[in-house]
């Protein structure tokens, strides 16, 4: 991670989130990774590669397999928007991902409870079980200093309980799941101590863990179905208002972790 030739690798899931990194680097040239178009510059003085795997699991490991065997960058960091787990957790609020745990990795007994299987993946020959991935202790380090003394933007739309927008430390769940119940929600937080929800860090964490390249999942909350549901319509789910701001934030830390290595 100490080699200053080797890009840090930041990856999100929509090209939406990918424009807060991309209007960021200097130099910046577009860089074909299979059927991924990567966007690469100079951020700081740190090359930087920034990437948009596509929202889920698949697409994520997908596109951080093909960026890790392709460019080996010295660590990955995602970033991108989640749902909060918490009833204390508003949109606006980052949390910075200490553990993920793959939520959606189930067995379901014969009685229907659920038993959570967690992640399996070889590596060195050997197989591994493990209930959650954590954070490399050095990115993790990092992004607690950049925090201390920083401020997310406020949330725009305007909510119950508006507060200054905070930083959490936590667990990140994933799955390709979206989910409003609120007893639903939880189960999960009591499971796993999360504190939010998405559909890439696991895979990019699982990933990362096969290649042994450093990584951390950031995100900042763009909903929180305790408080009130997103509104669905055939065409999916929807945070059309706030499209703008998702991925903000988590990026704006993102910025400053990437910047703390130039000092």
């Amino acid at each position: 991670m100490n080699d200053a030739n080797a890009p840090i690798a930041v990856i999100c899931a929509m090209e939406s989130e990918l424009s807060h990194a991309v209007k960021c680097l200097d130099g910046r040239s577009s860089l074909l990774l299979g059927p991924w178009s990567a966007e690469r510059g100079v951020l700081g003085k740190r090359p930087v590669i920034a990437l948009a795997s596509g929202i889920g699991l698949v697409n994520a490991a997908a596109a951080t397999a093909v960026l890790l065997a392709g460019v080996r960058p010295c660590a990955v960091i995602n970033f991108g928007c989640a749902g909060a787990h918490n009833e204390k957790i508003f949109p606006g609020d980052v949390v910075i991902g200490s553990e993920v745990v793959a939520y959606g990795s189930l067995i379901t007994l014969p009685d229907g409870s659920e038993r959570y299987a967690g992640f399996r993946y070889r590596l060195n020959g050997q197989v591994t079980l493990t209930d959650l991935l954590r954070a490399d202790r050095e990115l993790l380090r990092r992004a607690s200093d950049a925090a201390r003394d920083w401020e997310p933007d406020a949330w725009p739309a305007a909510r119950t309980g508006a507060r200054t927008p905070m930083v959490h430390t936590g667990v990140i769940g994933s799955a390709d799941c979206w989910t409003q119940d609120p007893q639903r929600i939880g189960v999960l937080h009591d499971r796993h101590h999360s504190l939010c929800e998405e559909m890439e860090a696991a895979a990019i964490a699982q990933v990362c863990a096969i290649y042994e390249v450093p990584m951390l999942a950031i995100k900042d909350i763009s909903n929180n179905e305790l408080h009130s549901a997103t509104e669905h319509s055939d065409a999916g789910p929807s945070l059309a208002e706030v499209s703008g701001e998702l991925g903000a934030r988590s990026f704006a830390l993102v910025k400053r972790i990437i910047a703390s290595f130039d000092s």
